[in-house]
C-alpha cells in the first residue's frame, strides 16, 4: 500500500513538474519532474524486490503479483482434435507457470466442467469423473484456484494429454492421444 501511495505522489510530482516547467520556472519544474520519476522508479523497484524476496522464502504470490504474472504471460491458442474447446477451437488463453506447474483457465474446458459451490467436476471422454475443490487464492501445489471471477486449473491433474507447439497448447482425450 505504501508503495502505491509513493507512486501516486511521484505521478503528482511529474504533473506539477510539467506545469511548473511550462508556467513557473524551469528549475523548479525540472526538480519536480526528476523527483517524481525517482519516486515512481523506487516504488516499482521495491515491489519487484519484494516479490523476489517472497519467492525466495517460498511464499505464494500476492494477488497483485499474480495479476502481474497473468498480464505478462502471453496467451496461447488452445487446440484439440478430440475435445471441444470453449468457445471455439483455437481460442487464446493464458497458460501461466507457477512453481513449475502449468495452469490454464478452466473456461477452455467448460463443456467437460461443472460447478457446485467451490467444487469443480471434470468429466472428459473415457475417463472417471475428477472432482476438485477450488482454492480461493493460489498456493503451491493447489490443483485449481480462483482469480477475479475466473478459475485456473493445473494441466497435470486433468485426465488429458497435452503438449506445447510454438504458440499453441494442444490437448487431446487420453484414448485419442494413445492412438497417435
Amino acid at each position: 500500500m505504501f508503495y502505491s501511495i509513493q507512486k501516486l505522489v511521484g505521478f503528482a510530482f511529474v504533473i506539477i513538474g510539467i506545469i511548473s516547467l511550462l508556467a513557473v520556472s524551469p528549475w523548479i519544474g525540472g526538480i519536480l519532474l526528476f523527483g517524481g520519476f525517482v519516486l515512481i522508479s523506487l516504488g516499482e523497484l521495491i515491489l519487484l524486490l519484494k516479490g523476489m524476496h517472497d519467492r525466495q522464502l517460498g511464499l505464494p504470490p500476492s494477488k497483485e503479483q499474480l495479476h502481474r504474472i497473468i498480464q505478462a504471460t502471453p496467451k496461447l491458442e488452445v487446440f484439440s482434435g478430440s475435445l471441444t474447446i470453449s468457445p471455439v477451437n483455437g481460442t487464446e488463453y493464458p497458460v501461466i507457470e507457477l512453481d513449475g506447474e502449468k495452469y490454464v483457465r478452466g473456461r477452455a474446458f467448460v463443456r467437460y466442467m461443472s460447478q457446485t459451490g467451490n467444487r469443480y467436476s471434470f468429466e472428459f471422454p473415457n475417463t472417471d469423473k475428477l472432482e476438485l475443490r477450488c482454492a480461493v487464492n493460489y498456493s503451491p501445489g493447489v490443483s485449481i484456484f480462483g482469480y477475479q471471477e475466473q478459475v485456473f486449473v493445473k494441466l497435470s491433474v486433468l485426465p488429458i494429454a497435452y503438449r506445447f507447439e510454438a504458440e499453441k497448447l494442444i490437448v487431446e482425450a487420453l484414448e485419442t492421444a494413445l492412438q497417435q
